[in-house]
């Protein structure tokens, strides 16, 4: 893997998203494979439901302190892209690391985070 020295954030209207971390785990005890970590601006769930009309009056968007949730990549895109297989990680980094974990029934090697706030 090449480390990125510096944040990666894409725009997308008012749609954002930035690349938190990366990791690398074992496939079949032989094929390295990596995962990565992004966080967006919205609740993906929460906006599907209501372009389609699904939304209740109690429902919110299910955002960090941050404005955030956190997607797990299993691609190895410098970008976030809903091609491919994503699957969602939580409102937390430690949630999405530990989803990711979960998922793979693996250790995960961990990179030093990219980025943990907006510069």
């Amino acid at each position: 893997m090449i480390p990125l020295e510096k944040e990666h954030v894409e725009y997308s209207g008012d749609c954002r998203a930035r690349l938190i971390i990366r990791g690398q785990w074992i496939y079949g005890e032989i094929t390295p494979m990596l995962v990565q970590i992004f966080a967006i601006n919205y609740d993906y769930y929460y906006e599907i439901n209501k372009a389609d009309g699904f939304l209740d009056k109690e429902d919110k968007p299910k955002l960090n302190e941050l404005g955030e949730q956190y997607f797990i990549a299993w691609h190895e895109n410098d970008f976030f892209s809903w091609s491919g297989t994503i699957d969602y990680g939580g409102i937390s980094l430690e949630e999405a690391k530990q989803g990711a974990q979960m998922l793979v029934q693996d250790r995960i090697k961990w990179d030093a985070p990219i980025t943990l706030n907006y510069l």
